[in-house]
């Protein structure tokens, strides 16, 4: 697996920093928590933890593979991906994709333009001035908070595991040509003005109704699936 280079990589600027020399990306830090500022010539950062992470740069994608703890990262325009992580997870980005494939905790993520993807997780705030989202909402073990998923322009699928308890709503305000669709009976779609003007809205219970799920688009389709 490839690392960033010893002039790619410098120590973040905070007292927190941990004692690590950044030749290559450390294998373990002193303390809890590792920080680390990429300049913007580094294309990207791949890398795994086993404890908590703190990642930042100018412009460049980053990867985190593994991280058994927080995760928090931000770049100035890059795609995000990451792995296995054993925590919550705070994601933003200029513009450019993300990509969560597991997380235990409640997860943030946002981007000025781009496609958000997050698989296995059990709580989300999710906002794209521009792209689609999908989410796939599943117990994890971790605190389960309430969830929003935003996007200006772009259809929202939301994969839900069948032991979820969820108070779900759901709206298009610009609904011509454009559906919600849903696969759980309990989940009601309704429907407002003509065709020049029409929007679209949803509510329901799952398994009794827990956290709240609001998912807005102002243009897009909206489904709801059972996650297999």
């Amino acid at each position: 697996m490839p690392k960033p280079a010893a002039d790619q990589l410098t120590p973040a600027a905070s007292a927190a920093t941990p004692d690590c020399t950044p030749a290559v990306v450390p294998s373990r830090c002193d303390r809890p928590t590792a920080n680390w500022w990429l300049k913007p010539a580094a294309a990207a950062s791949r890398f795994s933890r086993a404890q908590g992470a703190s990642v930042e740069t100018g412009g460049g994608s980053i990867a985190v593979h593994h991280c058994g703890g927080k995760v928090k990262t931000s770049t100035g325009g890059g795609s995000v991906e990451l792995g296995d992580i054993a925590g919550p997870v705070d994601v933003d980005t200029g513009g450019g994709s993300i990509r969560v494939n597991w997380a235990k905790g409640h997860v943030h993520a946002e981007t000025g333009g781009g496609g958000i993807e997050l698989f296995g997780v059990p709580s989300a705030q999710v906002e794209t001035g521009a792209g689609p989202i999908v989410v796939k909402l599943v117990n994890t073990g971790g605190e389960r908070r309430d969830s929003e998923f935003e996007t200006s322009a772009g259809d929202i699928t939301v994969y839900i595991a069948s032991d979820v308890a969820l108070n779900v709503r759901a709206s298009v305000d610009l609904a011509s040509g454009h559906r919600i669709t849903s696969e759980f009976p309990d989940i009601q779609v309704h429907s407002e003005g003509d065709w020049a003007s029409k929007t679209i809205s949803a509510e329901g219970k799952l398994n009794g109704g827990g956290p709240t799920l609001k998912v807005h688009t102002t243009t897009g389709d909206i489904s709801f699936k059972r996650a297999q």
